[in-house]
């Protein structure tokens, strides 16, 4: 038996991915440690899973908005540096951008698994997708600069020889879903390896029933970081006042936002909403075109209103497009009321719900015993 440390980005689609994944660990005998930010040790322990809390002030530790800051790259490898010759563990599980765990593998030579989202970022062995290659050399570089503050070497954006991919790179998608291309050797697919929290919100529930009571339809809407683009959350908002239909936004990792924007009468803002909570009210799902959203999205059934942020969320907006499980709307078009309300409408005649109930089948045949044979084949 293995012991695995978690070392996982400070997002909850990350964290609770990771969750997933150590549940299925420990039900098979492995031991499993996370070491996180200690805004997460308390849903951990309630959890049953062993946790080494990391305090930092400010922001929680290995926040994403400051993933490629140098700055932080002696702090980030000491205090986790310490926690690894503690634990002495098998295996290093962590995410594409935890820049600190790839310093650490290399340095420890312990084997470092990377549970990465539902699009992969790098290209694969034609190496003939430019946006990806593209990308690689930008991530690349921030982690060059990273190692540059440790004294380490530069590495080369090479897909044949980068560490980015980690030893081994799970892909939260299906190959029907995600399609033929040309993935790395190193990549395994995982299927949604989705986890949500038991929710209670007696003020949501309320807001719901009246809603549905006079007669709108209710959206579901999470919009993450966007890039921090604050003039587009106001449009945003502005549009969706203007409709006749009810939204649910989740505020989650959009703390950016502050205090400043109203929230509409026909919307109703939360820090935390994970869909399954809301299965049987939604009738679709507006969001950014992140992993954990549009996986959550297909496994409860509901089609997708993309508004891709980044070139990554563009890729996955694109592919989910392709499948017929989404609209995008890209650009200045994401915020055009007519558009966004024409998109809406489409929706919700349900024109894309075949395609999500046959790409939902596909995940839901990752279960926790085929999760388990994936992780363990190679080990």
């Amino acid at each position: 038996m293995r012991k695995y440390l978690f070392i996982p980005l400070s997002s909850p689609g990350c964290l609770f991915s990771s969750i997933r994944l150590a549940h299925v660990l420990e039900r098979n005998g492995h031991e499993v440690i996370f070491a996180t930010t200690c805004e997460y040790t308390i849903m951990l322990e309630t959890l049953g899973l062993a946790c080494i809390s990391v305090r930092q002030r400010g922001l929680p530790f290995l926040h994403a908005s400051g993933w490629y800051n140098p700055a932080n790259a002696e702090t980030e490898v000491q205090l986790l540096g310490k926690v690894v010759e503690q634990v002495r563990p098998d295996v290093l599980v962590t995410n594409p951008l935890v820049m600190a765990s790839f310093v650490l593998a290399e340095r420890t030579r312990i084997p470092l698994y990377n549970v990465a989202y539902a699009e992969a970022l790098y290209p694969g062995r034609r190496m003939d997708d430019p946006t990806k290659q593209w990308r690689l050399g930008s991530v690349t570089g921030h982690y060059n600069e990273y190692r540059r503050a440790l004294a380490l070497p530069a590495v080369a954006p090479d897909p044949r020889t980068t560490p980015l991919f980690g030893d081994r790179c799970f892909l939260r998608s299906s190959p029907e879903l995600y399609g033929d291309d040309d993935l790395p050797a190193q990549v395994d697919f995982i299927g949604d390896l989705y986890w949500e929290p038991a929710y209670e919100n007696v003020r949501l529930r309320r807001f719901c029933h009246e809603k549905r009571e006079a007669g709108l339809p209710l959206i579901y809407v999470q919009v993450g970081r966007l890039f921090e683009e604050r003039a587009l959350w106001a449009e945003l908002l502005s549009c969706f006042s203007r409709m006749r239909a009810a939204f649910v936004v989740d505020l989650g990792r959009a703390d950016y936002h502050g205090n400043a924007v109203a929230q509409p009468p026909n919307c109703l803002f939360s820090a935390f909403v994970p869909l399954g909570a809301l299965r049987d009210d939604v009738d679709l799902v507006i969001n950014t075109a992140q992993s954990t959203t549009c996986i959550s999205a297909i496994l409860h059934g509901k089609q997708l209103l993309c508004l891709p942020h980044s070139t990554d969320a563009t890729e996955l907006t694109r592919r989910l497009e392709g499948r017929g499980v989404a609209i995008g709307l890209h650009g200045p078009d994401r915020s055009n009321f007519d558009k966004l309300q024409g998109a809406v409408l489409r929706l919700l005649d349900k024109p894309l719900a075949e395609n999500v109930e046959r790409y939902r089948r596909t995940l839901l045949a990752y279960d926790d015993a085929r999760v388990y044979r994936i992780v363990d084949a190679r080990a």
